[in-house]
């Protein structure tokens, strides 16, 4: 399962985050860790709601790579049918052995739905953090 964004702007973003001292640098970082922990946790307990074995929620990790200018953080799962479950199996039509039409899945889309309003808070908190120090922000 893929999914992916583009924003105008963003290597300009990145080139004013890089330059920050050293504490805004960790604010940011706590920030977006807070938010990406805190959707892991909606996902989660989505899933623990709506699917039966637990595996879903189980398959649920948060893969962190921290460096010097900040953080890339994104949550993943390894349940082999989280794809299926999210999109509700668009690839084709469930059939029997027979042949007999049993429809698509419903697709609950709670994962990718829950991780792109996430992006916006981040970039919102993130905004706002360099506006409070003295950046302009625009676009």
């Amino acid at each position: 399962m893929g999914a992916s964004l583009q924003f105008d702007g963003m290597d300009t973003l990145r080139d004013a985050l890089r330059k920050l001292p050293t504490e805004l640098r960790d604010e940011a970082r706590g920030i977006v860790e807070e938010l990406v922990d805190r959707a892991e946790t909606t996902i989660r307990t989505q899933y623990d709601r709506v699917a039966r074995t637990g595996n879903l929620a189980r398959g649920l990790y948060v893969d962190r790579q921290t460096a010097a200018f900040g953080v890339n953080i994104r949550i993943r799962s390894r349940a082999k049918h989280a794809w299926l479950y999210e999109t509700g199996g668009r690839r084709g039509m469930r059939k029997t052995k027979r042949g007999a039409n049993r429809g698509r899945l419903p697709a609950p889309n709670l994962f990718i739905p829950t991780a792109i309003a996430t992006r916006k808070r981040i970039d919102a908190a993130l905004i706002a953090l360099l506006e409070r120090a003295g950046f302009e922000v625009s676009g």
